[in-house]
């Protein structure tokens, strides 16, 4: 059974990523706790949904100067 919370989370953090890669073509990240603040839910939900986008090769991570960012790769939700 799909689990729509889940989805819509996950598309909320594409969106939000997807923004930021156009902005600043593709130069720049979000970090997780950007993603907090903007869907406005708690950490362990954003968490899950990264890892989910990440494994489906839908976001990349790398390491900022003070955190993780997470960039853009494909707007397609698994």
């Amino acid at each position: 059974m799909v689990d729509f919370d889940k989805l819509n989370t996950q598309h909320q953090i594409l969106k939000i990523v997807e923004h930021k890669h156009k902005e600043t073509g593709g130069h720049c990240g979000v970090t997780p706790a950007e993603i907090r603040l903007l869907i406005g839910c708690d950490y362990a939900k954003i968490k899950e949904a990264l890892n989910r986008l990440y494994k489906h090769g839908k976001i990349s991570v790398h390491q900022g100067k003070d955190s993780k960012l997470v960039k853009f790769i494909s707007s397609s939700c698994p």
